[in-house]
């Protein structure tokens, strides 16, 4: 599990090393963290899919992320 600050700034940085780096990508599905009807985050985390390079495929499976929103409130951003 990571936890992302309210700008979403460290969770770019990771997004962007994770790939430059090691050429996995990662997807993460922030529906869950949008805001309801009344301004409310939805959810305190969000859920993503790792994809491994090909030629580590064999070694690694795909897998998943948990990344939690570090807020003081539960409004949304």
């Amino acid at each position: 599990m990571i936890i992302f600050s309210s700008n979403f700034e460290d969770m770019a940085n990771m997004l962007c090393k994770c790939l430059m780096d090691f050429g996995v990508e990662i997807t993460i599905h922030l529906d869950a963290l949008s805001a309801d009807q009344e301004g409310n985050c939805r959810s305190g985390y969000a859920l993503g899919d790792i994809a491994y390079p090909p030629e580590k495929m064999r070694a690694v499976p795909a897998g998943r992320i948990i990344g939690a929103c570090c807020c003081t409130s539960n409004r949304a951003w």
